[in-house]
């Protein structure tokens, strides 16, 4: 845990301890890639449906109808998912939670990313006001609780799980569909609880993708991303898609992908195809082959950094 983190987290037990309570917490400003200023952040959203208007009645009939449907599975699943923690990703990018939550590079960007968004959301829920679901609709009945006090529009939660999804895809390109499937999931699951508008969940996906965009311009952001993606692409198990297990690559290959010089891009009947990053600046193509391989990175740069040394049966390289 760096220092800064430390004493943040020291300051926020001391409150807690004297019993301001978690909404101090919350009202905390600590930013690491963005400028603290919200007003752009707050003028993307469109007011949400009226007080009373047939919009709001709409939103929450869907709500009541997920309810009549849920299923204690669907509690179980929606309930796990309050929980602000990577970990809660790792099964879109094939990995246990525990190895997700104990790359430190990878939580602490997440956590520092939270930090940022934490500001931004809270003054745009200050700023439009909305009541929680419950507050409006007696029939609601969340299937968690400790949420009434807080505004609903946009959702908080939302936008976390939007972030993580854009911020992870980022750091493993190919599993980009199954992670973005995934914040999907973990969004809908404040209107399976009851907790959320639909158009609080839309919102929140629209700030993410407003919030991703800013931090992608900070070079303290690609810094912290860089030193992640390489953690996390050390451990990921295998290339999706790729119809090989990372443990029947050659080694030179498999230790390319964990060092982030290369990163995948398409893959299709058996071929691999891969983008390399800089120095090399090559496209290879890697397929199973007959014979030896025949090396065709020394026109790209070093042969230490662009694996001249390459060669294995049954795989082939061509540049």
């Amino acid at each position: 845990m760096n220092p800064g983190r430390r004493r943040v987290l020291l300051a926020a037990a001391a409150v807690l301890a004297t019993g301001t309570g978690i909404h101090a917490w919350l009202s905390r400003d600590v930013l690491h890639f963005l400028d603290g200023n919200t007003a752009p952040f707050v003028a993307l959203f469109p007011p949400p449906p009226a007080r009373g208007s047939p919009q709001e009645r709409a939103e929450l009939d869907t709500l009541l109808a997920l309810q009549r449907a849920r299923t204690a599975q669907d509690v179980e699943r929606a309930q796990a998912d309050r929980k602000t923690r990577i970990g809660r990703f790792a099964g879109a990018l094939g990995l246990e939670p525990a190895v997700l939550d104990g790359m430190d590079a990878v939580v602490s960007l997440a956590e520092d990313v939270e930090d940022d968004a934490r500001l931004y959301v809270r003054d745009a829920k200050q700023h439009f006001r909305r009541l929680r679901p419950r507050e409006i609709e007696v029939a609601i009945k969340p299937c968690i609780g400790d949420v009434a006090a807080d505004l609903s529009y946009p959702s908080g939660h939302s936008t976390w799980g939007y972030l993580m999804g854009y911020l992870l895809a980022d750091l493993a390109p190919e599993r980009g569909e199954a992670l973005r499937a995934r914040a999907a999931e973990f969004a809908r699951q404040r209107m399976v609880c009851g907790v959320h508008f639909p158009s609080d969940v839309e919102a929140g996906q629209q700030g993410a993708q407003w919030l991703i965009a800013q931090m992608r311009r900070n070079p303290d952001f690609i810094a912290a991303r860089e030193r992640a993606r390489e953690q996390l692409r050390a451990a990921l198990p295998a290339v999706q898609g790729s119809g090989h297990s990372s443990a029947t690559w050659p080694r030179a290959w498999r230790s390319a992908f964990a060092s982030g010089l290369l990163r995948a891009s398409s893959m299709s009947r058996g071929s691999f195809h891969a983008v390399s990053g800089p120095p090399c600046g090559a496209i290879v193509t890697l397929r199973p082959c007959d014979g030896q391989v025949a090396s065709t990175w020394a026109s790209h740069g070093p042969s230490s950094t662009c694996l001249q040394s390459m060669r294995k049966p049954g795989w082939s390289s061509r540049a």
